[in-house]
């Protein structure tokens, strides 16, 4: 069972007390603390969100393309799509959409983050799609506070102590951080090793926050209705879970050697 606490309005509260949990953390009653949260609904998020082009994810049944391909869409054409219904066409999502990015205009309205100390939240991500999408089971090299304000979403966790059940992908490949594992409906037969996992299944409605800490596995599924949210990734410490580490730092240290070559001065 998941631990749950109310959302304290004192800054660093929550904060401190999920980070000491180690384990994953259901914090309610946050429209109690920021009652303007609870305005999120399709109608005001077409408010909030200014008319611009941004990049959406459509349903695609092409093998190498993991359920989505990448579109550029106009926001007012998305929000009548979905205010509307997808009909027989593939579904859109506004995914994992950078706040800081794509949507300043949206930082002023997340409230939460207020609460965490100062230079901890690395990216803020917005989240607006139907219901029945999933996002498949994967781990992140981050803390994550993940805030349901409409709709609900299940998330299917895993401990990183489960990794050698999981199918993951090697840790030298470019997608270390996916398994092959569908947790919603496991092929027992194609993943027989997957039972010795401890899965934990809960579901997040709006006004919860879920804490994951850092290279937790989770597989996330939305409800039947439309969802809005917003994560928060925030820095962990550097020294985190060893069989999380171990699957994601080839691919961070090679980011990082990516990075710092792309950055050198050229010799002309």
């Amino acid at each position: 069972m998941v631990q749950k606490i109310a959302l304290s309005p004192v800054v660093g509260e929550t904060y401190r007390a999920c980070i000491r949990s180690k384990t994953p953390v259901i914090v309610t009653d946050i429209f109690s603390v920021f009652p303007n949260l609870a305005k999120w609904d399709l109608d005001y998020a077409a408010r909030k969100i200014a008319e611009k082009e941004t990049i959406v994810l459509q349903a695609s049944s092409d093998e190498n393309s993991r359920g989505w391909t990448r579109i550029v869409m106009r926001t007012s054409e998305y929000f009548q799509k979905i205010k509307n219904g997808f009909g027989d066409g593939p579904l859109i999502y506004m995914a994992q959409q950078n706040i800081e990015d794509t949507h300043p205009e949206l930082i002023p309205l997340i409230e939460f983050d207020q609460l965490i100390p100062k230079n901890i939240v690395r990216q803020r991500i917005f989240w607006l799609g139907p219901g029945g999408t999933r996002a498949p089971l994967h781990m992140d090299p981050d803390d994550n506070f993940f805030i349901q304000l409409m709709g609900v979403k299940t998330f299917h966790l895993y401990s990183p102590d489960d990794t050698p059940y999981l199918y993951a992908n090697s840790p030298r490949s470019n997608s270390p951080e996916l398994s092959q594992v569908k947790a919603c409906d496991i092929d027992r037969v194609a993943h027989p090793k997957a039972i010795f996992a401890n899965a934990i299944r809960v579901d997040i409605k709006p006004g919860e926050i879920l804490f994951l800490p850092a290279y937790w596995w989770h597989e996330v599924v939305n409800g039947a209705e439309n969802s809005i949210s917003i994560n928060l990734w925030c820095r962990t410490k550097l020294i985190g879970n060893l069989n999380g580490m171990r699957q994601l730092m080839p691919k961070m240290i090679k980011s990082s050697l990516l990075s710092l070559f792309k950055s050198a001065p050229k010799n002309h």
